[in-house]
């Protein structure tokens, strides 16, 4: 490698030189000198340089032998403060930063080595002491790197010897121990600011490729030296120095390109530097580059929060508190006094990039809100009340009214995420505390679209299966969901409406009575009866009503009777001959429940005929001979004949058989 040993050892040739090759003229004296130990005279040198130097462009060749050697003697004698030596390599790395003509080297191997030498040897002049060497050293090393990406029109149809060409730079420089020289450069105190900042380039642009990233996360340890720069760009500088954006974008790249790497970015000492950053851009980021700044690296802690082992970091350097500030700590009744001491006015404006904020925030929240620690710190601060006063059509919280209606969708959307997630468990007291049930069916109610609508279902579902079910039913939620169902023609809207329906009643005869005086029988036989194509969402329907017949019919007499008076289980027997197996699953369970409660159900089963006039028997007998192998019955009648089976008269020892229900209803709560 040059990065290193072309300093210290002034005549040793680099592994890689190909020394059969016939030299360059335009480094003809010069490889003369040096080979013949007279490199040490600096007046022959120089003058033999200065046709080198002036050539601006270098061919594939020199990149074997001579431009390296080049690079290697001059940086040595600029190292040791001979300014004729500095403008000699100045000059010389000027032309090195346009691409190396490699059209004389025909050998694809050969042209990866001239690329690596030279770029080998660029990059170990960063370590020389000279702050305009450094400089234009760094410079060629991102702009020989950055040259490898597609730009202008190349990026829709590049030409194949273009692709070539870039795909032969890509494993030079990534063969090369340039990676090394960058990750160990930019930490040292040496280091002048642009060359440093030319390296943080190098690196972010190398990092936009997975066998670079890879390389700087298992080889280089590259996290350890960003972070310790961005640590001490903080206590030294501004955040508005650029080299904390490119930080953060690289640390992005490395994140998306390779996702394992979360734990590490999610060290406690990590988070930390990023707490700090965070806060400050919070108080001091007032232009448009530093929201933008402030954004990625929100965005990078919602990658990093995607790993659930980080949620206790975040919890310990007080991520998790810093984001609530920051997103809801100015919509709480009264403000909560850490936010006016964090957060500047101009950082929680209307516009996009702070509207981008408050989005990301909520994401980020949602994210830590699976571990137990963070879960409580949210719910103690109550936050589900400035979560349902974006969903309350009477708000008057200045914080909230002030979102443009399409803002105010998107963030409601976001809102109702993060009450599916805290309104369950520990948080559906804070959710009964803060009147969540009235406010989500009067919003369920005015809500425009289908977006939010089903959104808002959701919820309800979850609520409907927590401690707050009854204050839910005690807030008229049957007459409203059922009303819903009823009005809309979206099939999903239809499913979520019956599901939720289900899940409040639950065979509470109050509750199944005040379905009953809703209309809820004849909306359930409307819902069996649609005449829509057989699609999945229609089957959802269906199976969704099944349940719902479960909870709001079964177990109630008159509810039993005015179903079976509607020619309800027709329409239930009528499905067993279309539906799929695991609606036909269900369907059956529920016929077995209805025989046990209602008798009368069983002369229905025996008058009924299908649309081809087949007895229920019949059909009964091909479900079985179309899945033989999934057997619905006792073991012991698993292997007799069909035809010593399904008599007429056993449809009722059949049906009443539990184990199938029992069999069905572990089946679809595993999820089919």
């Amino acid at each position: 490698s040059y990065s290193f040993c072309t300093l210290l050892a002034p005549h040793q040739s680099h592994p890689y030189m190909d020394k059969t090759l016939p030299k360059n003229d335009l480094f003809a004296d010069f490889l003369e000198l040096y080979d013949n130990g007279h490199s040490d005279q600096d007046e022959r040198v120089l003058k033999v340089l200065e046709k080198v130097a002036g050539a601006g462009g270098y061919s594939g060749q020199s990149g074997l032998r001579g431009l390296p050697e080049v690079l290697g003697h001059c940086g040595r004698r600029a190292g040791a403060g001979l300014v004729e030596f500095e403008d000699v390599l100045v000059k010389v790395l000027s032309g090195v930063e346009a691409p190396l003509d490699l059209c004389d080297l025909r050998d694809e191997s050969k042209q990866r080595l001239a690329v690596l030498n030279t770029l080998d040897a660029v990059s170990g002049l960063l370590v020389v002491a000279n702050e305009r060497v450094q400089s234009a050293a760094a410079k060629v090393v991102t702009t020989m790197i950055s040259d490898m990406r597609c730009k202008g029109h190349d990026d829709l149809n590049p030409p194949k010897n273009l692709v070539r060409k870039r795909d032969t730079r890509f494993k030079a420089i990534f063969n090369s121990q340039t990676l090394t020289t960058l990750t160990k450069v930019i930490t040292s105190p040496s280091l002048r600011p642009f060359a440093s900042l030319e390296c943080l380039r190098a690196l972010r642009d190398s990092s936009c490729y997975i066998t670079a990233a890879k390389r700087l996360l298992t080889e280089e340890d590259v996290l350890t030296p960003l972070v310790s720069v961005l640590s001490n760009v903080l206590k030294e500088h501004s955040i508005q120095d650029d080299r904390v954006t490119i930080v953060v974008e690289t640390l992005w790249n490395l994140l998306d390109l390779v996702p394992e790497c979360r734990k590490d970015v999610g060290s406690e000492q990590c988070l930390g530097v990023m707490y700090l950053l965070f806060k400050n851009l919070l108080w001091e980021g007032h232009r448009l580059k530093d929201k933008e700044m402030r954004n990625d690296l929100l965005t990078v802690m919602a990658i990093v929060a995607g790993d659930q082992t980080t949620h206790e970091n975040f919890f310990k350097t007080g991520w998790t508190d810093i984001v609530w500030t920051a997103s809801c700590g100015g919509e709480v009744v009264p403000a909560d006094p850490s936010f006016v001491s964090t957060v500047k006015p101009f950082a929680a404006t209307t516009s996009q990039d702070d509207f981008d904020m408050k989005k990301i925030l909520w994401h980020l929240l949602y994210l830590l809100s699976f571990t137990q620690s963070n879960l409580e710190l949210i719910l103690s601060k109550n936050t589900m009340s400035v979560l349902l006063s974006y969903l309350n059509t009477h708000c008057d919280v200045p914080a909230i009214v002030r979102w443009p209606l399409t803002q105010l969708v998107d963030l409601q959307h976001q809102a109702l995420q993060l009450i599916s997630q805290t309104a369950t468990g520990r948080g559906s007291k804070h959710f009964a505390d803060n009147n969540g049930p009235r406010i989500l069916l009067s919003f369920l109610s005015e809500c425009v679209g289908d977006g939010l609508r089903n959104a808002t279902l959701k919820v309800l579902s979850r609520v409907a299966e927590t401690e707050n079910k009854a204050e839910v039913a005690e807030q008229g939620a049957v007459g409203i969901i059922l009303g819903l169902a009823e009005a809309t023609t979206e099939l999903e809207v239809k499913s979520n409406c019956v599901r939720i329906l289900s899940s409040i009643v639950d065979c509470q005869p109050e509750l199944q009575k005040q379905f009953a005086e809703a209309g809820g029988i004849e909306a359930l036989l409307l819902f069996l009866t649609l005449d829509q194509p057989r699609t999945q969402e229609s089957d959802e329907l269906v199976f969704s009503t099944i349940d719902c017949i479960w909870s709001c019919i079964i177990g109630s007499e008159e509810n039993e009777m005015n179903f079976v008076e509607m020619e309800g289980i027709h329409a239930l027997l009528d499905e067993l001959t279309v539906a799929p197996p695991w609606v036909c699953a269900s369907l059956l369970s529920c016929l077995i429940d209805f025989i046990a409660s209602y008798s009368a159900v069983t002369d229905e089963l025996l008058e009924w005929r299908g649309a081809t006039g087949a007895t229920l028997a019949q059909v009964l007998i091909k479900m079985w001979e179309a899945d033989s192998k999934n057997s619905i019955l006792p073991p012991s009648m698993a292997d007799r004949p069909f035809e010593s089976i399904f008599m007429e008269e056993e449809i009722q020892s059949i049906l009443e058989y539990g184990e199938v229900r029992r069999r069905y209803k572990v089946y679809w709560s595993t999820g089919r």
